[in-house]
């Protein structure tokens, strides 16, 4: 059985965590049809309404499982990072805040999500990723300009992390004083099928919501600076500046493609 994770939007503004169940069946690749592939989906049902455990925008980003025996979870709530546990997804509660936004002037001043982690066992600790958000200028709520970049952030225990600083930001900088948006966001993180290489796709603003990836070795821990960009089909553009290219680019003019995991 698989689990499909989603949130709607309530009347109230608020989101709303909702389970959906499936089965999935695929054929072999060699014999694989579109009538080999079906899906089911089960009744809509509500797992956490608005409110649950204090939270309330929820989940801004995917969720991270840790472990499902218990299930131990991180998920976003407005913009903080939580540590979630329970018996089973369904009985989950919040049990602290793992990684809350910097102090004025850092990169994640405004927001902290961590949106996929790698269990880095060599070094025994947990690598974190995290979309970071830093609120620019003035603006009514809701309309504040923002500059996005991507974050990392490690743990010893897996309920206390440590920032390290930023580890993908965007090649180019902010022209479009009106623009709402800036920069690369939304990290998702995976291990290739080597064991040397980690892997982190990302939403890249300026191509439009194209998907761009860096990679970095696994011995290297995902320390910044040890990032690179794909551009043009090879890794040589640094994580930090570097320029990029989508490796799943728009496929129309005034559409978006974003939020890989």
């Amino acid at each position: 059985m698989h689990y499909f994770l989603r949130k709607l939007l309530c009347p109230l503004h608020n989101l709303t965590f909702v389970l959906l169940t499936a089965s999935l069946i695929v054929g072999s690749l060699s014999e694989s049809r579109a009538a080999d592939i079906k899906v089911v989906l089960g009744k809509q049902e509500t797992v956490f309404p608005d409110g649950h455990g204090g939270m309330h925008y929820f989940p801004d980003e995917p969720i991270t499982v840790v472990s499902t025996k218990p299930w131990v979870w991180f998920m976003v709530d407005t913009n903080k990072t939580v540590l979630m546990q329970g018996k089973s997804l369904e009985t989950s509660v919040p049990v602290r805040v793992v990684l809350a936004p910097g102090k004025d002037g850092d990169f994640d001043a405004h927001y902290a999500g961590i949106s996929g982690f790698f269990d880095d066992k060599k070094h025994r600790e947990m690598v974190a990723v995290y979309h970071a958000e830093k609120i620019i200028g003035d603006g009514k709520v809701g309309e504040k300009k923002q500059d996005w970049a991507i974050g990392l952030a490690i743990s010893k225990d897996g309920t206390t992390f440590r920032k390290m600083g930023q580890i993908i930001t965007c090649s180019t900088p902010r022209s479009d004083p009106e623009k709402a948006h800036h920069g690369v966001g939304d990290p998702s993180l995976c291990r290739d099928s080597s064991g040397e290489w980690l892997y982190c796709y990302y939403t890249e603003l300026s191509k439009a919501g194209g998907i761009c990836m860096a990679r970095c070795r696994v011995a290297d821990g995902a320390r910044p600076g040890k990032w690179q960009k794909c551009f043009n089909g090879e890794f040589g553009e640094q994580g930090l500046g570097g320029k990029d290219t989508s490796v799943v680019p728009s496929p129309l003019p005034r559409s978006d493609v974003a939020h890989p995991n």
